[in-house]
């Protein structure tokens, strides 16, 4: 059980440092998803990453790289 809560602490770490390094490459822009709306500013993203469960860390950290890979032009819609 230790271990788990171990590799879960790191995940959320990473997990948070990553979207906070995507948010600041794109501006930290406004992300609307079905399970939760995060607010155009760094407060309202460090807010979210402290009160966040792992899952919506995760869906977080997907849409905010999805924003810096069309930011960068890396990502199509046809």
């Amino acid at each position: 059980m230790r271990h788990v809560r171990k590799s879960l602490v790191e995940e959320r770490a990473t997990l948070i440092d990553e979207i906070m390094l995507a948010g600041e490459q794109v501006d930290f822009p406004l992300i609307v998803t079905e399970t939760f709306d995060l607010a155009p500013t760094v407060f309202a993203w460090s807010a979210f990453c402290g009160n966040a469960s792992i899952e919506d860390l995760r869906l977080a950290r997907e849409a905010a790289h999805l924003k810096v890979q069309a930011k960068n032009g890396r990502l199509k819609f046809s």
